[in-house]
C-alpha cells in the first residue's frame, strides 16, 4: 500500500470484546472492540496487527475489515462466510439453503458462529434441521437456549409486583346527618 494514513472500518463481530495493543511510529496503541463496536482505524496499525503472534487469527475470527484489498494485503485470505453482514446471516437462518447454512458452519469464522447461535435463539430459528446442524456441529442445542431465554422472561414477569384487578369500594366513614345546635351563653 502506498499510504499507510489511509482509515478503514473495523469491526467487532464476537460476543465478546476484542482487545489488542500494536506499536508504530514510536506510538503504543491499544484498542477494545465492544461486541458489535465498528472503528476506524490507519492502515499501519492493521498491518502491525498482522505481524504480531495471533494477529492475523485475531482479524479473521473476530474483526471484519471493510476493504477486501486491506485482507490480501495483510496476506489473509477468508472465506466467503468472513464478508457476511448481520442481514445476510438472519437471512441465511430464515430462507438460506441446507447447502449454504451446513458450509457457513464448516468454514465461517467465530464471529460469524456467534452471530448464528445469537439469532437463532432470537429469531427464533424455527427449521429444525437448521437447529439439529447447529447442535452437531457446534454442541449449541438451540432448543435448550429458548427454552432458557423464555424462562428468563418467566421470572422477570413474576418478579413484577403485582397490582389488584379488582378494586373495592372503601366504605365511608359514617358522617352526621344533622348539624348540632348549640346555646351561645355570654358570660359577662
Amino acid at each position: 500500500m502506498e499510504n499507510t494514513n489511509i482509515m478503514y472500518k473495523v469491526k467487532n463481530r464476537s460476543s465478546g470484546k476484542v482487545t489488542y495493543s500494536v506499536t508504530y511510529n514510536g506510538n503504543k496503541m491499544h484498542q477494545v472492540y465492544n461486541p458489535g463496536e465498528t472503528k476506524v482505524v490507519p492502515y499501519e496499525e492493521l498491518r502491525q496487527l498482522s505481524y504480531q503472534h495471533g494477529g492475523p487469527e485475531l482479524i479473521y475470527n473476530y474483526l471484519q475489515i471493510s476493504k477486501e484489498e486491506v485482507l490480501k494485503e495483510l496476506n489473509i485470505n477468508p472465506e466467503p462466510e468472513y464478508y457476511m453482514s448481520e442481514a445476510e446471516i438472519k437471512a441465511l437462518l430464515q430462507t438460506g439453503s441446507m447447502d449454504a447454512f451446513l458450509d457457513c458452519l464448516d468454514f465461517a469464522p467465530i464471529g460469524v458462529i456467534d452471530l448464528i447461535k445469537k439469532y437463532a435463539v432470537e429469531l427464533p430459528l424455527n427449521d429444525f434441521n437448521k437447529r439439529k446442524a447447529i447442535k452437531e456441529k457446534l454442541g449449541f442445542d438451540v432448543d435448550a437456549a429458548i427454552k432458557n431465554n423464555e424462562a428468563s422472561k418467566e421470572e422477570v414477569k413474576q418478579a413484577e409486583t403485582p397490582t389488584r384487578r379488582v378494586v373495592e369500594k372503601e366504605e365511608a366513614a359514617p358522617a352526621r346527618r344533622t348539624t348540632p345546635k348549640y346555646n351561645i351563653v355570654n358570660k359577662q
